[in-house]
């Protein structure tokens, strides 16, 4: 499907939401919940608020429906108002955490139980490794590169979410991806 094509179905059902269609919010929600929890959990690390977050999030957004505008993007406009009411959320609460956990789900390719253990001590080192090249990043760095490498939006799209200027996003990108590369290559076996 073309990006035009896509384009015009987002607006068409984004219109549908605004005009009261109970379908074409339940089609957002179900296309989008999965991204918005992910990415609330790496704003604020406590699953019961992000959770709450996004129920709210949802609420306020078929309570307000007809006062709405036009957007470009559903997923775009959905990330940022979650990233702006996690924030308030959290300056009330004084609690914002990013933390990044990478290789969640490992397969299991090892028929001896050894092998399970020692790659399960590799993943383990892995994963502190890579916690420990995340900490050396700011928190708009983490949230620059999850948007980027997990959400797959473009930069321009980043920009929006976070509200900064595109060769701000485009800078700190770099530089985190340089962070990391800089770090990796200090800490090789």
């Amino acid at each position: 499907m073309s990006g035009n094509n896509s384009r015009a179905m987002s607006d068409s059902l984004w219109e549908k939401f605004r005009n009261g269609s109970i379908d074409a919010f339940e089609e957002i929600y179900q296309a989008h919940a999965r991204a918005l929890l992910s990415y609330g959990r790496k704003i604020n690390s406590n699953r019961e608020i992000v959770h709450d977050e996004v129920h709210d999030l949802f609420s306020r957004l078929w309570e307000n429906r007809t006062r709405l505008g036009p957007t470009a993007s559903i997923k775009n406009y959905l990330l940022k108002a979650l990233r702006n009411s996690l924030y308030k959320t959290s300056q009330s609460n004084n609690r914002l955490n990013l933390e990044y956990m990478l290789f969640d789900h490992e397969e299991d390719f090892f028929e001896s139980r050894e092998n399970e253990i020692i790659e399960l001590e590799e993943t383990q080192t892995k994963k502190k490794l890579v916690k420990r090249a995340l900490v050396e990043l700011s928190k708009r760095e983490q949230e620059i590169l999850h948007l980027r490498f997990f959400e797959n939006m473009t930069l321009e799209e980043i920009a929006t979410v976070v509200d900064v200027k595109y060769q701000s996003v485009k800078n700190t990108s770099f530089t985190a991806i340089s962070k990391l590369r800089d770090f990796f290559s200090d800490h090789q076996d």
